[in-house]
């Protein structure tokens, strides 16, 4: 098996068992896989003009942390990457996201669905997701 199927399997089945462990933290980092759990969460409340700032850990769940509001957030996650970028293949993985969402890396769109002027729009059921990020806009530091 190469290298880089290798890789993938691993990274794949990390996946595949990480939700069935109940989202333990496994006991030794999988070789390949960069876990992103600090983000910078900005919130818009419906009916509120003024957006909070604030550093969270992942996973965000808005039904818990923000029960029975309505509004919008923007995650942001930096991370470094440029040795991401010389490992051949790299994809973002979110084990559950619902309605509307959007996803950039480096200011570039890589995936979106629903409508995000409209809260509840687009309901998805909160399904995983599973983006590519294209080797040439992974940088030394990058904001997904």
């Amino acid at each position: 098996m190469s290298g880089v199927a290798r890789h993938w399997l691993l990274a794949w089945l990390w996946v595949l068992a990480w939700p069935l462990a109940g989202q333990a933290q496994p006991a030794v980092p999988v070789d390949g896989v960069l876990e992103l759990r600090e983000a910078e969460l900005t919130v818009r409340l419906r009916g509120l003009v003024q957006p909070t700032v604030s550093q969270v850990q992942l996973p965000l769940h808005w039904d818990v942390a923000l029960r029975r509001k309505s509004g919008w957030a923007r995650v942001r996650l930096r991370f470094d990457g440029d040795a991401l970028a010389r490992e051949g293949q790299q994809a973002l993985f979110i084990e559950r996201i619902g309605n509307a969402y959007r996803v950039s890396l480096n200011g570039v769109l890589l995936a979106e669905h629903g409508e995000l002027r409209e809260p509840n729009h687009g309901w998805t059921g909160r399904r995983p997701l599973w983006v590519r990020l294209p080797a040439p806009l992974l940088h030394a530091h990058n904001v997904l």
